[in-house]
């Protein structure tokens, strides 16, 4: 809806939202900034559920964010990873695709067959480079 706002109305948004995220990492660390989307969807549902205008939510979202700063529970809780970003978490870094961005793809695949390298004991993995290059690795197994 940014797009539809007058541009006072959307630098008073990113202020707003600004100074939320530096509350978080002031009161948690900058892992507790992976609070901020959860904190602003449910600042969101609230404010549409009790008919708050839109050019009072930015500071509905402020508020809301300072009082979360004061609970470090509440923020632990909040900005730890859910289950799904845990697994693909956990999935970046076993097929070590989690090295600085050089990498990208996972395991390439034909299936289940013998041909190609999808299948089988002949594994191989995709990784893609700045450049006209593609790289694959596979074992000899």
């Amino acid at each position: 809806k940014a797009a539809r706002m007058p541009p006072a109305q959307r630098q008073q948004v990113d202020r707003a939202v600004t100074r939320a995220a530096a509350n978080l990492v002031a009161a948690g660390g900058p892992t507790a900034i992976r609070a901020l989307p959860k904190v602003a969807a449910s600042v969101r549902r609230t404010a549409a559920n009790n008919g708050t205008p839109p050019p009072a939510r930015p500071r509905v979202l402020v508020r809301t964010v300072a009082r979360l700063a004061q609970n470090p529970a509440a923020l632990r809780n909040l900005s730890t990873p859910s289950p799904r970003a845990r697994q693909i978490i956990a999935s970046v870094r076993r097929t070590g695709m989690g090295n600085g961005g050089m990498a990208y793809g996972g395991y390439g695949g034909m299936g289940s067959g013998g041909t190609g390298y999808g299948g089988g004991s002949r594994r191989a993995r995709r990784i893609r480079i700045s450049g006209p290059a593609t790289i694959f690795i596979r074992s000899d197994g």
